[in-house]
């Protein structure tokens, strides 16, 4: 029988190899295994292992089709076949066509276990990475039965609120929510698993029994048959962000506070769009309704374009950074008020950049300054009247003086009158040159001492020439008069008494200006001081040189007469 089945099989284009035993058939199918496709076996193989014992071996080694081919009808024979591997029985003399036809089922069963062997491992391993990416996520993962209860949680999500896997798994998720959150979630759940997605956030307890905020976002997983599977959520911690909001959204009404508490009008428009995105309480208040989100030159200056004097080409670097501080006063064009502004380059709270503007109003302030101008002014010409009636009153003693002069012939009586003309000289000098000045109370100190030296001179008619190295400085009137009256006392002294019987008269002054200290010398080149005007009897005695003791005292400086081929006088003072 298994010759003649061999032959047909052959004759039908199969390769067969005939086994005697099943000790034998287990042999081959461990060394041919590659090459066998399908063991046909009978139940009784005489002496040694039966069939079906033989099938067991084999298929430990290897997984192939087999198919039994025996004479036994027996119910428990047939099962106990089927309980090894499940391609078939065929019953002997059931013909070549009925044994063809199972051998060609049995490949079409094996090649389907084959293909479903190689879903099954594709499953797992799909299984396995979506296992390894929902444990490794970043972010927690969590999914609930129908009613609720717990039926995955990944590593993230557990290091997320502090628990265990078994803590977790099979437990309401109400049982993790704060107290005043469970209703919202029976409420939440339904609308959940009716809508099929949720975007939602929930209030949970920490083991360590915190609250933390944790965002959802979640579907619902559905069967083949389109019924309710679970849930998948992804979870996200938003506590320190909330927390971060806060302390943003508390900090920006503290700055509103600050803002809103300042006698200024603050503003913030947008440097491309004008847009007013911010007005303090005071510029509402003060300009009487509320312009925010309209156009900034619009409603403050009233033009249909931007102002020409806006400051924003002011505010930005060449590459359109905040650059800093630009100070600025207006006249504002629709309400007539000064402001005195601060204006600089910001980043708003959505990064672009913007103006914002400190405005005081500083009405008042130029009111002021515009009165106390005009008071100034009025001062001014008083002050110039009062010099110019001065001057004039100097100028009717000069004249009185020069008549006198004129109509004396003693010369003792012209002497005296000389001096007390070049002495009013230097006073009339300082008045004149007060009238032609901006400042009062300051004078050039090179300009007055050269032309009283020159004044004097032209006065005693003398021909003497003069050098002058006089610093270019200003000085005070209260200082300006003594210095005066110095000079004149020693370039009067050396015209009277120095150049008797010199013929090249010569008189320098040097007047130098070092810091705060003021260096002055006068010398000639005449006979100089006699011995005796040294001493301090002969200087009490004498009226210029008294003269010229109470003004240095004046000054608070020091003096000293000296002779240095001719007479030298030093004074020193502090400005």
């Amino acid at each position: 029988m298994a010759v003649l089945t061999k032959q047909q099989l052959e004759q039908n284009g199969y390769i067969v190899l005939h086994c005697s035993t099943g000790e034998e058939a287990v042999e081959k199918i461990s060394n041919y295994s590659e090459n066998i496709d399908l063991v046909l076996m009978d139940i009784n193989l005489g002496n040694g292992i039966e069939g079906t014992e033989a099938a067991k071996q084999i298929l430990k080694k290897v997984d192939i089709p087999i198919l039994f081919l025996s004479s036994h009808t027996e119910s428990e024979i047939v099962e106990k076949t089927e309980r090894i591997t499940s391609y078939g029985y065929v019953v002997k003399n059931s013909g070549f066509f009925v044994l063809n036809a199972s051998i060609k089922m049995a490949f079409r069963l094996h090649e389907a276990k084959l293909r479903e062997i190689e879903k099954e491992s594709a499953l797992k391993q799909s299984e396995e990475r979506f296992h390894n990416l929902f444990e490794r996520a970043p972010l927690g993962y969590q999914s609930l039965d129908e009613n609720g209860f717990f039926i995955e949680a990944n590593q993230a999500w557990m290091e997320m609120l502090g628990y265990e896997r078994d803590d977790v798994i099979g437990k309401w998720f109400g049982d993790f929510l704060e107290d005043g959150q469970v209703d919202l979630f029976r409420e939440r759940f339904p609308l959940f698993k009716r809508n099929g997605c949720v975007v939602t956030e929930f209030a949970m307890k920490h083991k360590d029994g915190t609250i933390r905020n944790i965002a959802f976002n979640g579907r619902i997983g559905y069967k083949n048959d389109g019924s309710f599977e679970k849930t998948h959520c992804i979870l996200r911690d938003n506590t320190e962000t909330r927390a971060a909001g806060k302390k943003l959204e508390q900090a920006n009404e503290r700055l509103q506070i600050i803002l809103n508490s300042i006698d200024a009008f603050i503003y913030i428009a947008d440097m491309q769009s004008y847009e007013l995105l911010f007005i303090n309480d005071y510029g509402l208040k003060n300009w009487g309704e509320n312009i925010t989100g309209k156009i900034c030159y619009k409603e403050l200056q009233g033009f249909d374009k931007p102002c020409p004097f806006c400051t924003n080409k002011y505010l930005l670097n060449a590459d359109g950074t905040p650059s800093g501080v630009y100070r600025w006063e207006f006249q504002n064009t629709k309400n007539g008020c000064w402001y005195e502004i601060i204006d600089r380059a910001i980043r708003w709270t959505d990064d672009r950049v913007v103006r914002m503007e400190i405005a005081v109003d500083i009405t008042d302030k130029k009111q002021s300054e515009i009165i106390t101008k005009n008071q100034l002014k009025e001062k001014e010409i008083l002050l110039k009247e009062v010099h110019h009636r001065i001057k004039n009153s100097i100028n009717s003693i000069d004249s009185l003086l020069q008549i006198q002069l004129a109509d004396t012939a003693n010369e003792e009586v012209k002497r005296i009158l000389n001096d007390s003309v070049s002495r009013v000289a230097g006073m009339k000098l300082v008045y004149e040159k007060l009238l032609i000045t901006e400042d009062y109370s300051v004078l050039s100190v090179k300009e007055y001492v050269s032309d009283l030296a020159e004044a004097i001179i032209r006065l005693y008619s003398k021909s003497v020439k003069i050098i002058k190295e006089i610093d270019d400085f200003e000085i005070s009137v209260k200082k300006i008069f003594p210095l005066g009256a110095i000079v004149n006392e020693l370039v009067t002294n050396s015209l009277k008494y120095a150049f008797v019987e010199n013929l090249e008269p010569l008189i320098e002054i040097f007047l130098k200006k070092n810091e705060d200290k003021i260096f002055l010398k006068i010398r000639d080149n005449g006979k100089g001081y006699p011995e005796e005007a040294k001493n301090s009897k002969m200087q009490v005695e004498c009226l210029g040189l008294t003269l010229i003791r109470l003004f240095t005292e004046q000054l608070g400086g020091t003096y000293r007469f000296e002779n240095e081929n001719g007479a030298s006088c030093t004074i020193d003072f502090s400005l």
